[in-house]
């Protein structure tokens, strides 16, 4: 029982702070999602060994969510390291420029798309096999 309610809990943290980011897609509530997807995947890998039959599903959802923050985040960090450059390559201001203003595209590409993955269909199928589970948890 336990078990149940601790992925009950953790999927509501997780489901709220996704709501806030899709809300309002900023760094911190990029870090808020990306902590509750964290605890939530140990919660779920932990589980998968204990024999949770779901988890596998649950899991590879929860790796892609992940991803796709990874790829919106690196892409800032690109950014930052390219805006950084910008006082030791003066003659280089062009290049650096278009790079960041590509950078810039394809984080708003990252952004749609990771925000995509917390309002697809599929959300909505690991809530329904997260509600079966916390179920077959509770026995």
């Amino acid at each position: 029982r336990r078990g149940a309610e601790q992925l009950a809990e953790r999927w509501e943290v997780f489901s709220a702070a996704a709501r806030a980011l899709t809300a309002h897609p900023d760094p911190e509530h990029l870090h808020r999602t990306r902590i509750a997807g964290k605890k939530l995947r140990y919660l779920v890998e932990l589980l998968e060994g204990c024999g949770l039959p779901g988890a596998d599903a649950i899991l590879k959802w929860v790796r892609k969510v992940q991803t796709a923050f990874g790829d919106w985040l690196d892409e800032g960090m690109l950014k930052g390291a390219l805006v950084a450059m910008i006082p030791d390559q003066l003659d280089k201001g062009r290049i650096l420029l278009t790079l960041i203003q590509q950078s810039d595209r394809r984080a708003q590409k990252l952004l749609t798309a990771s925000l995509a993955r917390l309002t697809d269909p599929e959300m909505d199928r690991v809530n329904a096999l997260i509600a079966t589970e916390i179920a077959r948890l509770q026995g």
